[in-house]
């Protein structure tokens, strides 16, 4: 099972982490918001879990406003 996670601060243009369909991202180690030298505070939860599919539905919902 795959973990990511949520940010708790907006990323930059700069980000390079795979991002995932509830919003959550893998970090890579490169990146300037959330790899090795920033380790900013994020939500971490596994993939298909409850957290990842409300973040799924929430997203879902809110492209067809």
């Amino acid at each position: 099972m795959i973990r990511h996670a949520v940010p708790y601060v907006a990323a930059s243009d700069n980000c390079c982490c795979a991002i995932q369909t509830c919003g959550g991202l893998i970090p890579d180690s490169d990146c300037p918001d959330h790899g090795a030298k920033k380790e900013p505070v994020m939500a971490w939860h596994h993939a298909d879990s409850p957290t990842c599919l409300e973040g799924q539905a929430s997203r879902r919902e809110r492209r067809t406003r």
